[in-house]
């Protein structure tokens, strides 16, 4: 006798929001300088770092790598 397989846990619209493009790009944003002190608790660096965009004039890149890179 053979167990039935597992459902997975997870769904293919997890996996494709990564082979989407960014929404919308923001390259003129001006930040304002601030004063003050970084709370003594608060320490690291935190780097999100992925292809911002997977198609260009309609040409859809085939490897997440192909893309664009973006840190965010």
């Amino acid at each position: 006798m053979t167990a039935a397989p597992a459902a997975p846990s997870y769904t293919r619209s997890d996996w494709s929001s990564a082979f989407r493009n960014v929404g919308q790009e923001l390259s003129d944003v001006v930040l304002e300088p601030t004063r003050g002190q970084i709370p003594d608790a608060l320490a690291g660096v935190l780097y999100r770092n992925g292809p911002g965009r997977l198609e260009r004039g309609g040409q859809w890149l085939h490897h997440p790598f192909d893309g664009d890179g973006m840190i965010t």
